[in-house]
Parts: C-alpha cells; sequence; structure tokens
C-alpha cells in the first residue's frame, strides 16, 4: 500500500467524498481493489451516493480540469446506485438525473 493511500486511511476516520477526491487515479485503484467484499449482498441495501472521482485520461490540462469541474458539479447526472438484495442476490439500479 502506498505512504499516501496508507496515510489518508489512518488519518481519515470515515472515508469520505472530500478525502477521495484527493486521491489520485492509481491511489483510488490501490484502495479499490485492497477492499474487502461485504458478508453478504444485503449489507449493500441502500442509496449509496454516487461521485465521479477520477479517470485514467487526460491526468492534467484543460479537459482534466473540466472533468474534474463537473464530476463535483451539482449538474454531474450521476447520483449514485441503490441496492436491494437478500443472502447472495440482488439488484443495482443506476440512479441518474438529467434535467435536475
Amino acid at each position: 500500500m502506498s505512504a499516501i493511500v496508507h496515510e489518508t486511511l489512518v488519518n481519515t476516520a470515515t472515508l469520505d467524498i472530500a478525502a477521495l477526491r484527493r486521491l489520485s487515479y492509481r491511489e483510488l485503484d490501490e484502495l479499490y481493489r485492497a477492499a474487502t467484499s461485504p458478508r453478504a449482498i444485503s449489507d449493500l441495501n441502500g442509496h449509496a451516493r454516487g461521485a465521479m472521482l477520477a479517470w485514467r485520461h487526460p491526468q492534467t490540462g484543460p479537459l482534466a480540469w473540466l472533468l474534474r469541474v463537473f464530476g463535483a458539479s451539482t449538474g454531474f447526472p450521476w447520483e449514485g446506485k441503490s441496492f436491494d438484495g437478500e443472502r447472495e442476490r440482488g439488484t443495482g439500479i443506476n440512479r441518474v438525473n438529467f434535467f435536475g
């Protein structure tokens, strides 16, 4: 685990959106791969808030800036995913709102 990801985990009681937005694509990928699976699908039940955190390319420049601003704005259409499940089966529905 990289020092930045380790420091983020140690110094952040909860990994909130602000803490996750400070991580790079590579660090988020590392964090994702190190995560554990839930015990049951029902552990995911509810309405998770969605956010675009990172992308592979471009990492810098005007397009990267535009993606970063759009992903953090209230105009970003993906609101998250709603889960409903029991034991090992369930459904997940993306919540998308294009016009507020």
